[in-house]
């Protein structure tokens, strides 16, 4: 049933996804810590870079930005030269150059017809500025944080909304020179919270071109119906003027951003989102019923008749002992899926700080910032799974790992970038990053991020590396030939096509952010997108995964890699519809960075998708191969009703002979007398009175033996950072699967002794009647007796027995057939169980005596291991810690050789048969 879980874990997956959809209304609420003006204080207006957007045809022409105080523009400076105002990593990364500006803003004091600066702007430079306007350049001004914007219209809503930024001029069809808008009408709304204090809640600046003339008395009039022209074969004076409203507004603070944050129709992120989901329902639906049906197949061809059809194992079995193959290039891919743990990582806590609205619109740049920052902490992270998964792998070199993890992903990005630099600075574009930017990042990288992986390498390479859990033959088979639809690019084709089709439409809302300056918030949307992407991928890589092992190709793990990949084509193939759809870049400069940024995102994505594809089908792959916890369950089952049937009388003599107190003519002598007196007096069937309790408890108790051995001892050995069980562990492992097992058996224990006593032959009618008799007599936590007891017995026993077989194991010559192996485990299990008893003897017998004990009659004279060993030795010497001994031997030893061979023989088979 394990294929059937895995689908139907998908569709579990899926309808969780669904029922976080209210969630998409979650977005970050941004804010700042509000300032607070009086009436008559400055409020500063700053200016940042002007940025492209569409012009009249609707076609984004460039993506260059270019700085306010460019002189090219000849804007007017403020006394002393325009002051530089300090912005984070990402912000200037991205192109923001914030500036102070001449504007001069007071709180509630409105101004008309300002004169900002005359400026005489030669024609060399009014191409420039000319073609700018043509490719609908827009100002971009802040005034307490918020920018300055236009008001627009939304066509579907009629509603009003903020859009950000304003026109450097404007040009109507057929004109042959634009306006140039060179005054401007800001409304400035403010909200009043008393008689002093106001805080600014909205900017609206309404551009217009006046053919301004200067009277030499300094003031103008801002009547001119004259638009402002510029042109090109002479010099052109121009006046820059300003008016400035005042506008109460009953808006607060917190909700300033509101009009800002205008979703252009919401509907569309739901149909996004509900198309993604289709998408998932339908893969997981057709990967269960695949799977369900596969299974189904498997489990009528057991079921038949035909033996020699049953011997020929076919399809993802016949590849068990090539699956887990190291692959080819196993250092290039460890660091590739290093990277994609990193970028994981880095998009999870990114997209978590945005839903908990630590990420504002009013803090620019704080997305990249944030995720800057991210990907370098998360340097440790790169370092630990490549070194872990290299070492898995069978590499050997630390040193070459860490330096290819180091350069790989960042260093292939850093010379895009600098490739896309250089071109902004020969464009002279302000969004070419600083020398002092590049050093810091250079910095960041150096201080920061190659310690981290360094240090994750140290700790991944040292981590126990993830053996197979099937044997790899020596030669590899060999691969029949393959489909068409099953060969390396058409797999990788379609398995792209279905992870694009569950993101491609959010995509676009992201790309209409980065390229069209859009303020993009509706992180809900994209976290649920984001799940479902991780979702889609993982289901398409487990279903072509299992597709080709089914054709005996056992090449999975690069495969997985570029099939989950190939989604990373489908965006980049979406960049150039994109591209010829909605722009129509004329320089090389916007042609080098739009492609640069798309190369840099897809390699990105390739490589945190194919980094899932690979996770799923790793664990998919090791979950089909791997014996289930059910099965282990049954196997140390089997094994422990095996060794019940064959011993269990000697459990019998063994408690006859714990239970007697002095000496006399009535008491045991021997084993042999226990066996011959209670085959003449109470008859051979006593032998076997008591079964149904071990019955009952010794399957679980000897499947939970085995099962938490072989739990406890990787947790062990991944806690203490060992790559192999040590003697040490091994009783560790032991003495903790005990302490699990006593748990389970200490109550069936009691009611078992009370009915293999001599004393209560006569008492109880059978199991149910003893436990009713119990009940009844002496309340329910007389059931609890001897618990911890019972913990020192099997704690001593397991400590003893599993770690002498880890011993002798190691001692032992390796078996070259299998009847030597078969030799080599009962003679480990019968020392094993041998010194288990030398153990666990004296707190069996304490424990036998408390739950025989009939709490009725008053309290008893001991109720834990130390108290009674003390009481019996005192009163009845030392020796009588070891009654019942050698019936404890002669079943314990011969019997934990009996569930060693039983148990590892079914374990075998189930392998063998049922994988």
């Amino acid at each position: 049933m394990r294929l059937a879980g895995f689908g139907m874990r998908a569709v579990a997956a899926s309808v969780t996804v669904g029922l976080l959809a209210p969630l998409a209304r979650a977005f970050y609420l941004p804010g700042i810590a509000p300032h607070d003006y009086k009436i008559g204080e400055a409020v500063e207006l700053q200016v940042n870079s002007l940025t492209p957007s569409l012009n009249a045809e609707n076609k984004l022409e460039s993506v260059l930005s270019f700085g306010y105080y460019d002189e090219r523009f000849h804007f007017c400076q403020p006394e002393g030269g325009p002051k530089a105002v300090h912005e984070s990593l990402g912000s200037i990364l991205f192109g923001d150059r914030i500036y102070g500006s001449a504007f001069d803003l007071h709180m509630l004091k409105d101004t008309s017809c300002q004169v900002l600066c005359q400026q005489k702007i030669p024609g060399a430079d009014v191409a420039f500025i000319n073609d700018k306007i043509m490719k609908g350049y827009n100002y971009n001004w802040l005034i307490d944080g918020l920018p300055a914007a236009t008001v627009k219209v939304d066509d579907r809503t009629e509603q009003q909304f903020y859009s950000v930024g304003f026109e450097l001029g404007s040009s109507q069809a057929g004109q042959l020179v634009p306006h140039f808008h060179n005054h401007y009408e800001i409304t400035v709304q403010y909200h009043t919270l008393d008689a002093v204090h106001h805080r600014v809640v909205g900017v609206v600046v309404t551009p217009a071109s006046k053919n301004t003339v200067l009277p030499k008395d300094g003031t103008a009039s801002c009547d001119a119906a004259e638009p402002m022209n510029l042109h090109e074969d002479r010099d052109n004076s121009v006046v820059f003027t300003y008016s400035v409203k005042w506008e109460a507004s009953e808006k607060s603070w917190a909700t300033r951003w509101d009009d800002y944050l205008h979703a252009v129709d919401p509907r569309i992120h739901w149909f996004s989102l509900i198309n993604s989901m289709v998408i998932v329902v339908f893969l997981s639906a057709m990967l269960g019923l695949i799977l369900m049906r596969t299974l189904h197949k498997d489990i009528a061809r057991y079921n038949s008749d035909d033996a020699e059809d049953l011997q020929e194992d076919f399809g993802w079995k016949l590849v068990h002992g090539d699956v887990f193959r190291p692959p080819q290039r196993f250092e290039l891919l460890a660091v590739i899926l290093g990277s994609g743990y990193q970028l994981f990582w880095m998009v999870v806590t990114t997209l978590v700080i945005a839903l908990l609205g630590f990420l504002s619109p009013s803090s620019r740049g704080s997305l990249t910032t944030a995720m800057l920052l991210l990907f370098i902490v998360y340097g440790f992270s790169a370092g630990y799974n490549s070194a872990h998964l290299c070492h898995s792998f069978g590499g050997l070199s630390l040193k070459r790992i860490i330096i290819t993890t180091v350069l790989f992903v960042p260093g292939i990005c850093w010379v895009v970038l600098m490739i896309i630099n250089l071109c902004l600075v020969v464009a002279h574009s302000s969004a070419a990053a600083p020398i002092g930017t590049l050093l810091g990042v250079m910095a960041l990288w150096f201080v920061v991020s190659i310690p981290l992986t360094v240090c994750g390498a140290y700790f991944g390479f040292r981590r126990k590396t993830i053996d197979p859990p099937v044997r790899v033959n020596q030669i590899p088979r060999q691969i029949p030939d393959q489909p068409w639809y099953l060969k390396p690019i058409p797999s990788a084709l379609m398995g792209g096509i279905l992870t694009f089709g569950a993101i491609f439409i959010e995509l676009y809302f992201i790309m209409n952010s980065i390229w069209f300056h859009k303020v993009y918030y509706v992180f809900g949307f994209l976290f649920l997108v984001f799940c479902i992407l991780v979702i889609t991928t993982a289901e398409v890589t487990v279903l072509l995964t299992y597709f080709h092992l089914c054709a005996e190709d056992y090449r999975w793990h690069w495969r997985s890699v570029y099939t989950a990949g190939a989604s990373a084509l489908y965006v980049f193939l979406y960049g150039i519809l994109f591209y010829f759809s909605r722009l129509r870049l004329a320089s090389y400069a916007s042609l080098i960075t739009y492609f640069g940024w798309m190369a840099i995102a897809c390699l990105l994505f390739f490589i945190l998708t194919g980094t899932i594809g690979f996770v799923a089908s790793h664990l998919f792959v090791r979950r089909i191969y791997t014996l289930p916890f059910l099965f282990q369950f049954a196997a140390g089952a089997i094994a422990g009703v095996s060794e019940i049937l064959c011993m269990y009388p000697l459990d019998v003599a063994k408690t006859r002979l714990m239970l007697q107190v002095g000496t006399g003519a009535d008491q045991y002598k021997s084993i042999v007398d226990v066996f011959g007196r209670i085959i003449k007096e109470e008859g051979a069937s006593r032998l076997y009175r008591g079964i149904l309790p071990p019955i009952m408890v010794e399957a679980p108790k000897r499947a939970i033996k085995f099962a938490s051995n072989d739990t406890y001892g990787p947790m062990y050995m991944r806690l203490f950072n060992q790559k192999q069980l040590t003697q040490s562990l091994a009783i560790m492992t032991g003495v903790t699967a005990g302490i699990t097992e006593a748990l389970i058996v200490a109550t069936p224990e009691l009611v078992k002794i009370r009915l293999q006593a001599k004393e209560n032959a006569g008492r109880y009618a059978g199991t149910m009647d003893c436990v009713r008799k119990i009940y009844a007599e002496e309340g329910l936590k007389a059931f609890a007796n001897g618990l911890e007891a019972t913990i020192w017995r099997h704690a001593l026993w397991n400590g003893g027995y599993f770690g002498s077989i880890f011993g002798i194991k190691k001692l032992m010559p390796k078996a070259e057939t299998k009847r030597g192996e078969l030799a080599v485990n009962f003679a480990a299990g019968a020392i094993g169980g041998t010194v288990g008893t030398t153990l666990n003897t004296p707190p069996d017998v304490v424990k036998t005596r408390i739950q025989n004990y009939n709490s009725a009659k008053g309290p008893p004279p001991y109720t834990t291991f130390l108290a009674g060993a003390r009481t019996i030795a005192r009163e009845e010497g030392v020796r009588a810690l070891y009654k019942g001994y050698v019936p404890k031997v002669l079943r314990l030893g011969p019997g934990g050789g009996i569930l060693l061979v039983v148990y590892d023989h079914v374990t075998t088979y189930m392998r063998d048969h049922f994988l």
